[in-house]
């Protein structure tokens, strides 16, 4: 082999195992937070149908009002 090729893939590992163990923390925080995102998604959908409900209960009432 090319002592040019071997010193490339050399290169190219060592720069992977320098780069490989913050990439893995930086994956498992952007887990982290898409989990934080899809709760605050239920928390507002929750919301949202609570508002609708009561908005659906305000029209009943004032169409029987008329």
């Amino acid at each position: 082999m090319d002592v040019k090729i071997v010193f490339e893939r050399m290169k190219k590992k060592t720069f992977n195992k320098l780069i490989q163990k913050p990439l893995r923390f930086h994956h498992q925080d952007i887990h982290e937070e898409l989990d934080e995102i899809k709760l605050q998604l239920l928390e507002l959908r929750r919301l949202l149908e609570n508002v609708n409900s009561e908005m659906q209960g305000l029209q009943q009432r004032d169409n029987q009002h008329e």
